[in-house]
């Protein structure tokens, strides 16, 4: 299979649409003396001016003045007063808008769960008196698909924006020239890019699998029913390490220079985890066995503290949580449950530093503090038409893993932020 790699050394930027109005400046006609009042012109004063008004070949003062530009609601704003909470989800609240005169947009949330950001497309429709923000500009995310928000009452001017929904709470907006840093997402600076690789296996399935480090490759399980294996130094495919079987592929563990893969069943029930080299299984953790049966979405280990973090859906609580596990005894142990009510995708250590990438209205890449469990860094995926499902580092490099809608999968190397 045939492998391009484009090279990338930028970085990824939205550009935040303003527009103002042309004005065309109208030409006056001279004063005129209604009254007939006015002093009559006098001989020219030399060197000065006549004793009735201007020296001969002066421009005429009259005129009419230049038109002032109109205030447009095409702008970024940010909320000043208010709270516009987003009706598609719970617990998310906005924090600035972008609205663009072509149409489109863009909604900054923030996830009061997670405290994560969020940078979300949205479609946009004024017709002078309501305004529409249509989030099917996301097509890949369940939560947005499909859902709307529309206000009746819409104010601005020059520096504010008022918005009042069907229920009638307000929300007070200012202009700014570009998003600050603590409402807009981070930018990620891809340095590669590899397309034309075999699908990951993430359409449809709520346990995606990971982009995993094994002996110099990446390995990730794909629609061909493989695990595939990605040579990073080179930018090509090496054979696959075998079928993907009755497992997606999570994290992987490396004790005396050999590495283990921790997998879940792509089954309906995948609340077991496994350490195997694909022919053997060292360890297995039922999540069940703690009478916290988790539906496994990720998991990453922690080389330093011998823990192996795993994150997903638990059942009976029906919230999303980390159970982090002692690997250095026998059987594994339950150390640790923390909530993270956010489905995760790819999630990966860099030395202490825990990354994932998350689904909130759109997707982000974040970063997570392993004491309180709150997201400290919140960051744009680099194309937002490409479903990500995969995270990993290589040294001080991020690797990402996605799939097209076209169907091919692409792998991103990022300069870690």
């Amino acid at each position: 299979m045939k492998v391009t790699k484009v090279t990338k050394v930028a970085t990824l930027k939205k550009t935040f649409l303003m527009f103002g109005i042309a004005v065309g400046l109208l030409a006056g006609c001279g004063t005129e003396d209604p009254t007939g009042m006015m002093d009559p012109p006098g001989d020219p004063v030399p060197g000065g001016s006549s004793p009735g008004g201007s020296n001969p070949g002066d421009p005429d003062p009259g005129g009419t003045p230049p038109v002032p530009e109109a205030p447009t609601l095409f702008a970024a704003w940010v909320i000043e007063t208010g709270e516009l909470i987003a009706n598609f989800r719970d617990n998310f609240s906005i924090k600035g808008l972008i609205l663009n005169d072509d149409g489109t947009g863009r909604l900054f949330i923030r996830d009061l769960n997670t405290d994560g950001k969020d940078c979300a497309r949205v479609y946009v429709l004024y017709d002078g008196d309501s305004l529409v923000l249509d989030l099917a500009a996301e097509p890949l995310r369940q939560h947005a698909n499909g859902r709307s928000m529309t206000f009746p009452f819409v104010a601005f001017d020059e520096d504010s924006l008022s918005l009042a929904d069907e229920n009638g709470f307000i929300t007070n907006f200012t202009r700014v020239e570009e998003m600050p840093a603590d409402v807009a997402c981070g930018e990620l600076e891809v340095a590669e890019s590899y397309e034309g690789l075999p699908a990951p296996d993430n359409f449809g399935r709520v346990n995606n699998g990971n982009l995993v480090p094994h002996h110099g490759t990446l390995v990730y399980n794909s629609t061909n029913d493989m695990i595939e294996r990605f040579d990073y130094a080179n930018g090509v495919l090496f054979t696959p390490l075998g079928p993907t079987g009755q497992d997606n592929v999570y994290a992987a563990q490396t004790e005396s220079f050999v590495t283990d893969l921790w997998t879940a069943c792509i089954c309906g029930s995948n609340d077991t985890i496994r350490r195997t080299d694909l022919n053997n299984v060292f360890d297995e953790i039922d999540t069940n066995d703690n009478l916290r049966k988790l539906s496994v979405d990720s998991a990453a280990y922690h080389a330093p503290t011998d823990r192996l973090w795993v994150h997903g859906l638990y059942v009976d609580g029906a919230r999303y949580e980390f159970q982090v596990y002692r690997m250095d005894e026998d059987p594994s142990q339950l150390a640790r449950i923390s909530i993270f009510n956010r489905h995760l995708k790819g999630m990966a250590f860099h030395g202490d530093e825990l990354w994932a990438i998350v689904d909130y209205a759109s997707r982000s890449i974040v970063r997570i503090d392993t004491q309180t469990r709150d997201v400290v860094e919140s960051y744009e995926v680099p194309d937002e038409d490409v479903n990500w499902s995969g995270l990993t580092f290589v040294g001080d490099d991020m690797y990402l893993l996605g799939g097209t809608q076209d169907g091919d999968g692409v792998i991103y190397k990022i300069v870690k932020p």
